[in-house]
C-alpha cells in the first residue's frame, strides 16, 4: 500500500505538470475554474484509466483541487490541522506561496493534490503558474489507529474571499464501529466532532496583503 501511495504522489505531480511542454499556458489542457474559485478537479477519462492501471482510487485516499487566484493575490497558504482535545484546531504543517516584486501570483491558475498515508500524514503537491512545491504534514503522535473513518472533500466550486480560509477536506477517524457523515464546512464548528478520536482538516487561504514569513 505504501508503495502504491508513493506512486500516486508521483502520478499526481506528473498530471499537474504534464502540459507544461505544450504550447500556451501550463494549464491549457486542465479543467481550471473560469472565475476566482477553488473547485474539485474533474479527472478526464484518460487520467482515470491511467490511475486504474496502478490500482489507485482517486476518490479514496487522494484528491485534487483546481483554483484561480483573484487579481491582487499576494499569498496563498495551505494548512493541515488536527483537532485538539479542547476542540480547537492545531496546525500540524503548512506552506505559503507568496509574490515578490519580480514574480506576482495574482490571476494565476493552479492545482493542489493531497495524498493520505497510512500513518495519518498527508503529502501535498501545490502547483501555481509555472512553479510547484511539495510538503508533508507532521506525524500524529500516540494514535493507536481506527476502525471507522469518514473522508469529506470539497464537492463544488467555492468563491475565493481574501483572508478567509476555505476548508477543502475533513478527515475523521474513530475506534468505534459506526460513523456519521461530515462536510468540510464543519471545520468552522469543531464541536461537531466531539467524541471522535482523530480529526484532521485541510484549508486554503488567499491574501491580498504582503506575506511575512514567521520567525524561525
Amino acid at each position: 500500500m505504501k508503495r502504491l501511495l508513493s506512486v500516486l504522489l508521483i502520478l499526481l505531480m506528473v498530471l499537474t505538470l504534464a502540459s507544461c511542454s505544450k504550447k500556451g499556458g501550463p494549464f491549457d489542457s486542465f479543467d481550471i475554474p473560469g472565475k476566482d474559485e477553488v473547485a474539485p478537479y474533474k479527472l478526464s477519462e484518460k487520467e482515470k484509466e491511467l490511475l486504474k492501471v496502478f490500482g489507485i482510487d482517486i476518490n479514496g485516499n487522494a484528491q485534487v483541487f483546481s483554483l484561480r487566484t483573484p487579481k491582487g493575490t499576494k499569498a496563498v497558504e495551505v494548512y493541515a490541522y488536527v483537532l485538539r482535545d479542547d476542540l480547537s484546531w492545531e496546525s500540524i504543517d503548512g506552506i505559503a506561496v507568496f509574490s515578490d516584486d519580480k514574480v506576482p501570483i495574482d490571476s494565476q491558475e493552479g492545482l493542489l493534490s493531497m495524498l493520505l498515508r497510512e500513518d495519518y500524514t498527508i503529502d501535498f503537491c501545490f502547483t501555481l503558474g509555472n512553479g510547484d512545491v511539495t510538503f508533508k504534514s507532521n506525524e500524529i503522535e500516540d494514535y493507536a489507529g481506527h476502525k471507522a473513518s469518514y473522508k469529506a472533500y470539497l464537492l463544488a466550486s467555492q468563491e475565493i474571499e481574501f483572508d478567509k480560509e476555505i476548508p477543502v477536506a475533513i478527515l475523521v477517524y474513530d475506534s468505534g464501529t459506526s460513523m456519521r457523515s461530515y462536510a468540510p464546512g464543519q471545520y468552522f464548528t469543531p464541536s461537531d466532532f466531539e467524541g471522535m478520536d482523530l480529526v484532521q482538516a485541510v484549508t486554503l487561504k488567499f491574501s491580498d496583503k504582503e506575506f511575512t514569513p514567521p520567525a524561525q
